[in-house]
């Protein structure tokens, strides 16, 4: 059965003739036929044969047209969303489609497949909407890819997909395939990027293509969103390739590689890396615009290097790479002479260098060591041509970023010195000088400064210089050829600062000193208009005599201020330099101002040129200067002049004005040098500010001790320290505005030293004191950073100053200055607890990015070990006590659930290396209480807690309850449990439930004793045991006992305690036992008071003063009840005894007739 003509037949019809469609023969037949399972799967058994002799795979599977012909394409059946999709196909029918038709062809299925495949994905690529250069599929082709290569893995899971063919026909359509799609490939593990890399026979074309695409990748992801989903592919792919590249091309550990793994392709990684490296290297150079392809290929680029793409390795690929990174950098292009860097190297500091150039650099020292990089620097220099510029940028940099850098820069330029003298090799000589002024370029708070370099190598006999002849001639021969490209700071450096010669070799320095001044001759710079301190970053090379003299002035006296001395190099000049100090730094020092009356660290600098010895202020020019001033004085300044900021009004205008200044030079890179000076004018004034007289400003740091609860401070010197903490914040802002803190420099460390090295540290920390621990949750986000910054500095210089002792509790107890922030930091409540977290964040934040390559124990000293260590069982208990319970922002209920959790699910199990109990319950328990006692005897308070308010149930007892006790004379057991349970529930929500509860239970002992006796009760059967041994103790320990069976209700309420005996007016214990007992009771004290006599050894009561009167009265008592069982009537009796008692004691009156007085009153009564 075939659905072909033969040729030549037919192919006319007669008119209204119509020929059936096969689906309608077969419909009529079916209903013709009866239906029969078995037939029908013969039937369809036969279609399927039918299909395989007659399909024409070769058309159906490898036509990319489509539609002219009519035809099944396999891009109709990837293409689920066209209309002419045959979604009914699967993978299987594909499948056996291929078989069928490799048979047919004579081929292998696997490769046929490939071919097809790889049509297919060339058609994908050439149908999108992105430019012939991009390198990224569209949405829709995404999607295609993806179908496609769910057939691709299902021939592959059937052996019908040779990766080989597939490759070799990828490589005849290079050109067409994009990028991701080879991503795609690779990340699926249809051909890994490797296998398509080994798969062409020509490397270099390998190269180009790859490079090619990497290249426009770059250039495609800068232009695009980074939230749209295209950057993120985009970001992936590089991300991917780049450490594919980095493994494959640096794999050091050979053991890694199968040995079936080719040998091209760690070529081919490395030579496109290179490539990439190279392309961005010359971008810099070439100073492209910001907004080039070329710029945005190499932004990118250095992006991905800076990033962490190659800290995800885990071999050490990545460390070999950096390493093989810097080498390519450093021999890029090495077309500078060392006269080119000579002349050149001034504009190669760290703030003139690329930020890009930068930024790799410092990425590159977190996997390289300083120690590694100098060695790696120094392995470089002897071995290859060097492009100078980057090398000297990368000494720059190591200076910046290590503390360490240094000493060793300084040592390896000794060993570098010391070959030089010892070969007399020129090139070490060279080096040696090219990295010692590029490291000096940084500025003396990192690495020494030329000249002193110079002098300290080159001033003295220990020089190298000075070993032999040869030595000195191979020295000044050096120093001469150098002459043409110095610049002019140089020439002077050693013009001024000369090498030791021995006098008989006198004569190559002189000869070098003529030619030196020479070149300054032609470069029209005289020796003698020199500024006295050298500046080697200023952007001219010589500045004018008047500007150089005004800058020598304040540096000389920043000098001056800092050490009290007047500085060396003014005294040289004095002497030595004489036309330069008389015509230009005298003029500039003793410019008219109006005078301060506290002398200003100008004044004090010139008073103290004038007692010195020669007269280094001709007194002619004094006189002219004080008698300017004094006309300044008098003369108001004019609306069109500045006034100097020392005359500002009031003791903090110069202090102000010297922090206007600091700040103004912190946000100019080019004054960078200038802010050590800067800094030292606010640390002189600052004593000014204070009212400190010059013995007073001395740098001893004064003890500090301070209340956490209520610190105070004087007006003047908070409003000192409110500029100073200010001054700081606004200066972190304009710097880091900049520069990140680690290229900071150390600006921030000698602000600390200078405004804290004076007394006002503990105005400082008392500050700081209001600032966190009171009013933190107000402070703003530049507050918060800023004061985080200066509790860094402030920890890090902690040594230098005394332990912080705060109170209360008394004695004040020292602490660290780590230690003392920490405690500022509490966690009471909900607002408290998220200040804590913000101040803290803040403070690791900065650690980190300020000292990013330190140790631990650097960030240790920093920070309180609370803030950057994991909490401890111990740590987390004595968090929990802070807080408040009357502001938590947990209910009572979450609070216990999260302490449930927080022991038994988290502390209990854990390890106590980590800070657990081991699952100890009875360890837990101890550090517990331990934790308590500690918090107990530790916690603060500035004033005694208020007792929790029980004034209305006090009152319930003692006018209701007193009377209703029957059983005992106490309270019922459900009203002694609802009061304490109450007392206890109020306690616990006190700051500190211990002390309320004290207060509480000793208010209740002189208002309600009733509720503690009934707390108290003991069996009533032994009540008058009890009570005897209670009255013994009281007479051991002096106590007046009498005074118990002394007072009626109605004396204790209406009479003076003044008409009492002293002794018993001071205790008042009989006023405690009337609120005790009922009424009742208080009528048998007259029977207490006889049935405790016989419990008394000896006459010890009738020792008493008032015992006589106290059983006279008890007596009386005691009859009236006995006779009327009242006492009520016995009013009478009662005025007489107070008189009696109200009388001075009569020793001659006999005991038989005052009971003979009472028996008359009393038969009277009845």
């Amino acid at each position: 059965m075939s659905v072909s003509r033969a040729p030549g037949a037919a192919t006319h019809q007669r008119p209204g003739d119509r020929r059936r469609t096969l689906p309608e023969l077969l419909a009529g037949r079916a209903r013709k036929m009866k239906l029969d399972p078995e037939r029908e799967q013969k039937l369809r058994d036969s279609a399927v044969r039918l299909l395989r002799r007659q399909l024409n795979l070769s058309h159906l599977l490898l036509e990319v047209e489509g539609p002219p012909h009519k035809k099944l394409s396999l891009s109709q059946l990837i293409d689920r969303d066209s209309p002419k999709a045959h979604t009914g196909l699967s993978s299987s029918l594909i499948g056996s489609a291929l078989r069928d038709q490799a048979s047919q062809l004579g081929v292998p299925v696997a490769v046929l497949s490939s071919q097809v495949v790889a049509s297919s994905i060339v058609q994908i690529c050439e149908a999108g909407t992105e430019p012939s250069h991009g390198v990224l599929l569209d949405l829709e082709q995404r999607k295609k890819l993806s179908s496609l290569l769910e057939i691709t893995q299902y021939l592959l899971a059937h052996s019908m997909f040779s990766r080989l063919s597939f490759c070799q026909e990828m490589w005849k359509v290079q050109n067409s395939l994009l990028l991701e799609a080879v991503w795609h490939l690779h990340k699926q593990n249809v051909v890994s990027l490797p296998e398509l890399l080994e798969s062409h026979a020509d490397m270099q074309a390998v190269v180009a293509w790859l490079f090619r695409n990497l290249h426009g990748l770059c250039e495609q992801s800068e232009q695009m969103d980074t939230s749209c989903p295209q950057a993120d592919i985009a970001r992936a792919v590089l991300s991917d390739f780049v450490q594919l590249l980095v493994l494959k091309g640096f794999q050091t550990n050979s053991g890694l590689r199968g040995e079936a793994e080719p040998e091209r392709t760690p070529q081919v990684a490395v030579a496109v890396l290179q490539r990439m490296l190279a392309s961005a290297l010359e971008a810099l150079a070439a100073g492209v615009q910001e907004e080039s392809s070329a710029h945005r290929a190499a932004r990118c680029w250095f992006s991905v290097l800076s990033g962490h793409t190659c800290s995800m390795i885990s071999t050490d690929s990545p460390k070999s790479f950096f390493r093989h990174t810097l080498t390519q950098i450093f021999t890029h292009k090495p077309v500078l002479k060392v006269s080119d860097a000579i002349q050149m190297q001034r504009e190669w500091s760290f703030a003139r260098t690329h930020p890009l150039l930068t930024s790799l650099y410092r990425r590159l020292f977190v996997v390289v060591s300083p120690e590694e990089l100098v060695g790696h620097v120094q392995e470089v220099l002897e071995t290859h041509e060097v492009n100078w510029q980057h090398v000297l940028s990368c000494v720059s940099a190591l200076v910046i970023c290590f503390p360490e850098a240094r000493q060793l820069v300084t040592d390896w330029v000794a060993r570098w010195l010391a070959r030089a003298f010892e070969n007399f090799d020129l090139d070490s000589m060279v080096t040696v000088f090219l990295l010692v002024r590029q490291a000096a370029l940084e500025g003396p708070s990192l690495f020494l400064s030329y000249a002193d370099w110079f002098q300290a190598s080159f001033g003295s006999a220990r020089g190298l210089h000075g070993c032999s002849k040869k030595a000195l001639v191979f020295l000044f021969k050096f120093l001469s050829d150098l002459v043409p490209f110095e610049a002019p700071h140089y020439l002077q450096v050693h013009i001024l600062h000369p090498p030791l010669v021995p006098s008989k070799y006198r004569f190559l320095l002189t000869d070098y000193v003529s030619l030196a001044r020479t070149r300054l001759a032609d470069l029209k710079v005289s020796i003698e208009n020199m500024g006295l301190y050298e500046d080697l970053s200023s952007p001219g090379d010589i500045a004018e005599p008047h500007s150089q003299a005004s800058q020598d002035v304040e540096k000389a006296i920043a000098v001056f201020e800092h050490t009290g001395r007047i500085p060396a190099a003014v005294m040289e000049a004095s002497i030595f330099r004489r036309p330069y100090y008389v015509s230009h730094f005298l003029p500039a020092l003793l410019t008219p101002r109006m005078l301060p009356r506290v002398p200003d660290g100008r004044a004090a600098f010139v008073e103290a040129l004038k007692r010195s010895r020669a007269d280094k202020i001709p007194p002619s020019l004094y006189a002219t200067y004080r008698q300017a001033c004094s006309a300044a004085e008098e003369k108001p300044a004019g609306p069109g002049m500045k006034a100097d900021p020392s005359c500002a009004e009031g003791p903090l205008g110069p202090l102000t004005a010297a922090l206007q200044e600091l700040r103004a030079a912190m946000t100019d890179p080019a004054q960078y040098d200038a802010i050590s000076a800067r800094v030292a004018v606010i640390s002189q004034r600052l004593s000014s500010a204070l009212g400190l007289s010059e013995d007073d400003s001395s740098s001893e740091v004064a003890k500090v001790q301070l209340s956490v609860l209520v610190p105070k401070l004087e007006q003047r010197e908070q409003k000192v320290v409110d500029l100073l903490l200010t001054s700081f914040c606004q200066n972190l802002m304009a710097a880091s505005s900049f520069a990140p803190p680690d290229r900071q420099g150390s600006w921030a460390a000698r602000f600390v030293t200078a405004t804290c090295g004076h007394r006002l540290l503990p105005a400082v920390l008392t500050r700081l004191c209001q600032l966190l621990h009171h009013q933190g949750p107000s402070l703003s986000a530049s507050h918060v950073l800023g004061l985080a910054a200066l509790a860094v500095h402030l920890s890090k210089a902690g040594p230098a100053f005394s332990d912080v002792h705060v109170s209360p509790p008394a004695p004040a107890r020292g602490l660290s200055i780590p230690d003392f922030f920490s405690s500022l930091l509490t966690c009471g409540t909900k607002e408290s607890t998220l200040f804590c977290l913000r101040f803290c964040t803040a403070a690791i934040s900065y650690s980190l990015c300020k000292f990013p390559s330190q140790s631990h124990d650097t960030w240790y000293s920093c920070l309180s070990p609370g803030l950057i260590k994991k909490l401890t069982y111990r740590d987390w208990l004595q968090l929990e006590l802070e807080i408040r319970p009357d502001m938590d922002s947990l209910s009572d209920m979450d609070r216990r659930h999260f302490h449930h959790w927080a022991i038994h699910e988290r502390f209990l199990p854990e390890p106590s290396a980590a800070g657990g109990c081991d699952g100890d319950l009875e360890t837990a328990c101890t550090v517990l209480v331990d934790t308590l006692l500690d918090f107990c005897h530790s916690s603060p308070r500035a004033e005694q807690p208020a007792a929790p308010n029980c004034d209305e149930f006090f009152h319930l007892v003692n006018s209701e309850l007193r009377n209703l006790c029957l059983h005992g004379g106490t309270l019922t057991h459900a009203v002694i449990v609802h009061f304490f349970r109450g007392l206890l529930n109020a306690c616990l929500r006190c700051r500190d439930p211990s002390l309320a509860a004290n207060l509480a239970l000793t208010l209740c002992q002189t208002e309600c004793p009733l509720v503690l006796t009934s707390a108290l009760a003991v069996d009533f059967l032994k009540a008058v045991g009890v009570c005897a041994e209670i009255l013994g103790c009281l007479q051991e320990r002096n106590v007046p006992w009498l005074q118990l069976f002394q007072l009626t209700k109605t004396e204790a309420h209406e009479g003076p305690l003044e008409t009492l005996t002293p002794r018993i007016a001071d205790a008042g214990l009989g006023r405690v036992l009337l609120r005790l007992a009922p009424d009742q009771h208080v009528r048998m004290l007259p029977l207490a008071f006889y049935s405790l006599l016989p419990y008394f050894d000896g006459d010890a009561p009738v020792r008493e003063d008032t015992f006589l009167y106290v059983a006279v009265d008890m007596y009386l008592k005691l009859l009236a009840l006995f006779v009327a069982g009242e006492t009520s009537a016995a009013s009478t009796l009662a005025a007489r005894s107070q008189e009696l008692q109200g009388q001075a004691v009569n020793t001659s009156v006999s005991e038989k007739e005052l009971f003979k007085h009472g028996r008359g009153n009393s038969q009277t009564l009845t």
